[in-house]
């Protein structure tokens, strides 16, 4: 029976993210540290890992995988649609030439 807050829920999204997180805080690891750091299955991690890096989010160097810079994009994707960073950033560019001038 699923349980009322997994509903709507794709649990394969979820492992992705996990291992995106994991990469994340680890730096880089191979399959056998990330099943272990994440708790699934090595295989699952191994599917995911081979997902990501198919479409170049991961970076496998020696047996090892990192996040790639692909995920830079989104995060300045992030920041150009956000109002409120913006803003902030027009202050801090307001704020430096006040600094410079004085």
């Amino acid at each position: 029976m699923t349980d009322h807050i997994d509903q709507g829920i794709v649990k394969s999204d979820q492992t992705l993210f996990t291992i995106i997180e994991a990469l994340d805080h680890l730096g880089q690891a191979g399959v056998t540290d990330l099943a272990n750091y994440t708790g699934k299955s090595k295989s699952s991690v191994h599917k995911h890992l081979k997902t990501l890096d198919k479409g170049h989010y991961v970076v496998k160097d020696r047996g090892q995988y990192r996040l790639s810079f692909k995920f830079l994009h989104f995060g300045g994707s992030v920041r150009s649609n956000c109002s409120i960073c913006d803003k902030f950033s027009r202050v801090g560019v307001c704020t430096q030439s006040a600094v410079r001038a004085s």
